[in-house]
C-alpha cells in the first residue's frame, strides 16, 4: 500500500462524487430556450456532462452563440446549482477514510462554482486543492489540469485520478498517473475499459474503492 502522506488522489466531481443532473439539465435547456433552439432529450444532455460546456453547446449552436450560451447557462446555474443535487452513496465515507491522503478535485465546472457547491454540501473540507475550468489551462482530456495539480503537491510519489468519463481516463494516461474508473455516470464500461486497459480497476461506484483492497 502507498504511503498516504505521499499519495495524491484526484477526484472528478459530476457523476463521481455527486449527481448534479437536475440543475445542469435545467440550465442547459434555459440557455437553449434563450436562443430558441429545440430542447434535446434529457439523456442527450446527461451523456455530455463532464466535457467543457462550450463543447456541449456546439452540438446545437455555432461557435459564437455557443460561447454566449455558456454565459447564459452559468448565470442561471449560479442561482440554481444546489437544486436536486444527490451525493453519490459512499462519497462521504470514502473521503473520511482517505483523511490521511492528499485529496484534490478536478472538474469542468468553474472553480468558484465548484467551491460553492462543495461548501453547500459540506464537502470542501476534504480537499487540499480544487481546480475547475481556467482559461489558461486546457481542459480534460488534455493532461494540463492534472499536471497543474501535481505541481501543487511536490512531495507526492504516487497519484490517482478517479472519474466516470473517458476524458478523465485520457487525462490521467497523458499525465502519467493511475486511473480508477467508476460506473456511476453514463459512460459504458466497455468505453472506460478500452481507454484504461484490461488491468485498470473499473468499479460500480466509489463505494468499491477501499485502501485495504490495495486499489490505492
Amino acid at each position: 500500500m502507498s504511503d498516504p502522506a505521499q499519495t495524491l488522489v484526484i477526484f472528478d466531481l459530476d457523476f463521481t462524487l455527486i449527481d448534479n443532473t437536475y440543475a445542469i439539465c435545467n440550465a442547459f435547456n434555459h440557455a437553449l430556450d434563450f436562443f430558441r433552439v429545440n430542447r434535446p432529450k434529457k439523456e442527450q444532455i446527461i451523456a455530455k456532462i463532464g466535457i467543457p460546456l462550450k463543447e456541449m453547446f456546439l452540438d446545437y449552436l455555432d461557435g459564437t452563440r455557443a460561447e454566449q450560451a455558456v454565459h447564459v447557462f452559468r448565470e442561471f446555474y449560479g442561482m440554481h446549482y444546489f437544486e436536486g443535487v444527490k451525493i453519490i452513496p459512499g462519497t462521504i465515507e470514502l473521503l473520511e477514510e482517505l483523511h490521511e491522503y492528499q485529496l484534490a478535485l478536478l472538474t469542468s465546472k468553474k472553480t468558484e462554482m465548484a467551491v460553492k457547491l462543495l461548501e453547500y454540501y459540506d464537502l470542501k473540507k476534504y480537499f487540499a486543492y480544487i481546480l475547475g475550468e481556467q482559461k489558461e489551462i486546457k481542459p480534460k482530456p488534455a493532461p494540463d489540469p492534472i499536471k497543474h495539480i501535481l505541481l501543487k503537491f511536490p512531495n507526492i510519489r504516487k497519484a490517482y485520478m478517479i472519474g466516470d468519463h473517458v476524458v478523465d481516463c485520457l487525462a490521467a494516461k497523458e499525465a502519467g498517473i493511475n486511473f480508477i474508473g467508476v460506473l456511476t455516470g453514463n459512460t459504458p464500461e466497455k468505453d472506460l475499459r478500452h481507454c484504461a486497459g484490461k488491468d485498470a480497476p473499473i468499479l460500480k461506484s466509489i463505494k468499491d474503492i477501499v485502501p485495504s483492497r490495495h486499489l490505492i
